[in-house]
C-alpha cells in the first residue's frame, strides 16, 4: 500500500479545545464542494473559451455561477468607467459539468449586478493578495448571506502534479467594494504527484502544525485530485479524515491515534 505524507501550516485566529461540530464540518464540506464545482466549471469553460482564440485584453476576469440549470461562466473585463462587466463570451454548462457551449457576444454585453459585484470582489482580494509568484485561481461563490467568498487558490503548472496549500479566503461585502474578513488557509505549499508505477495509492495524509481542524481547500484538493483517494489531517489536538466525497470525519485525539 502507498500513502504520500506532507506538512502544510494552516493558519487560524485561534487554537480550539474541542473539535470542530458535526455541524461545523459540514459546512466546511458544503464550501469545499461549492468550490470544487467552481475549478471544474471554470476549467472547462475557460478551455472552450480559448479554443476561439480570443483578443488580448478583451477577457482579465472569469466568473462563474451557479444555475438550476448547471454554471455559466462569463468571460471579460470591467468597462473603462468600472460601472458595468463587458462579458465577451458566456460559456453554459450543458450535458455533463464539462462540457459547455460558448456564445460569443459582439460587441460583448454589458452586465450589472451579480457579475458586476463579483468582479469588484475579485479585484479587492487580488489587491490584498500581494504573493502572486506563481500562477493563481480564482473562484468568487455566494456566502449565502449576501455577502461573496473569494478564495486565491495556487494553480498546477505540470500535469499530473498537485498543488495544494498557499492558500487564502476572503470574506467580501456584497457590492464588492468592502473586505469583511480575511483567512490564511495554509501558509506552507506541497506538490506531490499521486502517480505510482509500482503500486497503487491508497490514501494521503497531511500534517496542520497551527490549526486544529480541516479547511475548505483540503477538501476542495480531495474532490478534484486524480486517482480519488482521502486525506487524513493531523494536528497538533485532532485528527480527521476527508473521503473522496468531501465529506469529513473525527476520528479522535492525536495523543490517542498517534500512539496506536
Amino acid at each position: 500500500m502507498t500513502q504520500l505524507a506532507s506538512v502544510l501550516v494552516s493558519a487560524s485566529a485561534a487554537q480550539t479545545t474541542a473539535p470542530p461540530s458535526k455541524a461545523e464540518l459540514a459546512e466546511i464540506t458544503r464550501r469545499g464542494r461549492l468550490l470544487a464545482e467552481y475549478d471544474v466549471a471554470a476549467w472547462h469553460a475557460t478551455d472552450a473559451v480559448k479554443a476561439l482564440k480570443p483578443v488580448d485584453g478583451i477577457v482579465t476576469h472569469y466568473i462563474a455561477r451557479k444555475t438550476d440549470t448547471g454554471r455559466v461562466v462569463v468571460f471579460g473585463r470591467l468597462a473603462n468607467d468600472d460601472q458595468s462587466f463587458l462579458a465577451a463570451f458566456e460559456a453554459v454548462q450543458t450535458s455533463t459539468p464539462t462540457n459547455f457551449s460558448v456564445k460569443v457576444n459582439e460587441p460583448p454585453t454589458s452586465l450589472t449586478g451579480y457579475f458586476l459585484n463579483a468582479a469588484y470582489a475579485i479585484d479587492l482580494a487580488r489587491r490584498n493578495f500581494t504573493e502572486f509568484s506563481r500562477p493563481y485561481n480564482v473562484a468568487v461563490i455566494p456566502t449565502g448571506t449576501g455577502d461573496w467568498w473569494v478564495y486565491l487558490v495556487p494553480a498546477p503548472t505540470l500535469p499530473g502534479v498537485w498543488s495544494h496549500g498557499a492558500d487564502i479566503r476572503f470574506r467580501v461585502a456584497a457590492d464588492g467594494k468592502t473586505l469583511l474578513e480575511t483567512r490564511r488557509l495554509h501558509k506552507g505549499l506541497i506538490e506531490y504527484t499521486t502517480a505510482r508505477s509500482d503500486e497503487e495509492l491508497k490514501y494521503h495524509f497531511h500534517t496542520h502544525m497551527l490549526d486544529d481542524g480541516p479547511v475548505d481547500t483540503d477538501v476542495f484538493i480531495v474532490l478534484v485530485r486524480k486517482p480519488a483517494v482521502s486525506e487524513f489531517i493531523v494536528s497538533e489536538k485532532f485528527v480527521f479524515v476527508v473521503e473522496v466525497d468531501g465529506t469529513i470525519a473525527y476520528l479522535g485525539t492525536s495523543k490517542d491515534i498517534l500512539k496506536r
